[in-house]
């Protein structure tokens, strides 16, 4: 998980990220942020002049962001998330021995 990204949304900004795993779990290309193809610079290019050029879409990109780290990505919710994944984990083991 990108935490710098993660931050940077739940302060409200509209990111741009590359669409590798990690990076696509946390935005939703169109809707918290904007996805790019890896070694893409010209696609980065365009995803900034479009961020830059289209102030309302970068608004309302960077409040959905914001949104999303509130309901998905809190200390609580990754808590949670991870223990339920150990538990599952412990208990597949236990079933498989």
């Amino acid at each position: 998980m990108p935490l710098a990204l993660i931050e940077a949304m739940a302060s409200g900004c509209a990111c741009i990220g590359t669409d590798v795993v990690g990076v696509r779990e946390v935005i939703q290309h169109g809707v918290t942020g904007l996805l790019v193809p890896e070694n893409n610079a010209p696609a980065l290019a365009e995803a900034i002049a479009m961020l830059i050029s289209d102030s309302e879409k970068a608004e309302n990109l960077g409040k959905a962001a914001r949104v999303s780290v509130l309901q998905n990505f809190t200390l609580k919710v990754m808590s949670e998330n991870y223990a339920r994944l150990l538990l599952n984990l412990y208990q597949h083991r236990k079933v498989s021995s």
